[in-house]
């Protein structure tokens, strides 16, 4: 329902991450917010925060990322 809809929540770097749901799960499309979080940054390693957040405890599961990317 509407309370479900909002909650969690995904921060990259300052930028929130609006969720796609289907049911009881949220998936985020993360490359926007990394793009703008690495704009800029040097060569070399970057540290990006990436926050979770959620209004009750235990409803959190991270799965391993599926990262794409173009050379």
């Amino acid at each position: 329902g509407a309370q479900a809809a909002g909650a969690t929540a995904l921060r990259v770097g300052g930028a929130v991450v609006p969720a796609a749901r289907d049911g009881g799960r949220a998936t985020y499309a993360l490359a926007a917010a990394l793009t703008a979080a690495l704009g800029g940054a040097p060569a070399g390693l970057v540290r990006v925060p990436m926050t979770f957040t959620a209004t009750v405890p235990g409803t959190i599961a991270v799965s391993p990322p599926r990262i794409v990317y173009d050379l």
